[in-house]
């Protein structure tokens, strides 16, 4: 298990926030797309250094979002090939299955419910924790 800290910056809203601290840690490791899934907006789509398309996604309190957050998968996976039509900058793999980064509050990480995605190769979950030091808030990370 793999801890770091991050800054969070102000957002929207706290997924909001979250996805941007998220994004622009991995700068290097992940190039953001332009397109998001038409039915969840707690989900940002990126690629990989690999070409492999990548969704990032905060389940929310409670997990709530869960459910968004597996339409939009399968939505990425069923249209992978429209996807790298759409931005042929990115060169993305549409032989490789997308794959999920799901961040989960630490209260939720170890809901019955994540049990049936961890079952599946592609999807990795990390557990954050939000922290506060004076008038800076932060992450902590941790992947599972």
């Amino acid at each position: 298990s793999v801890s770091d800290v991050i800054d969070l910056p102000a957002g929207d809203s706290q997924a909001e926030a979250v996805l941007a601290a998220i994004m622009q840690r991995s700068s290097g490791d992940l190039v953001a797309c332009p397109l998001r899934p038409p039915m969840s907006q707690p989900v940002r789509m990126s690629v990989d250094r690999g070409h492999r398309l990548v969704l990032l996604a905060v389940a929310g309190p409670g997990l709530a979002e869960l459910k968004a957050v597996a339409q939009a998968l399968r939505w990425a996976s069923e249209n992978r090939q429209l996807i790298a039509m759409a931005l042929p900058q990115m060169a993305i793999d549409t032989h490789q299955s997308p794959q999920l980064r799901l961040l989960v509050d630490h209260a939720d990480a170890s809901a019955e419910a994540l049990s049936p995605l961890l079952a599946s190769g592609s999807v990795q979950i990390i557990r954050y924790r939000r922290l506060r030091w004076g008038q800076k808030l932060g992450l902590l990370l941790e992947a599972a």
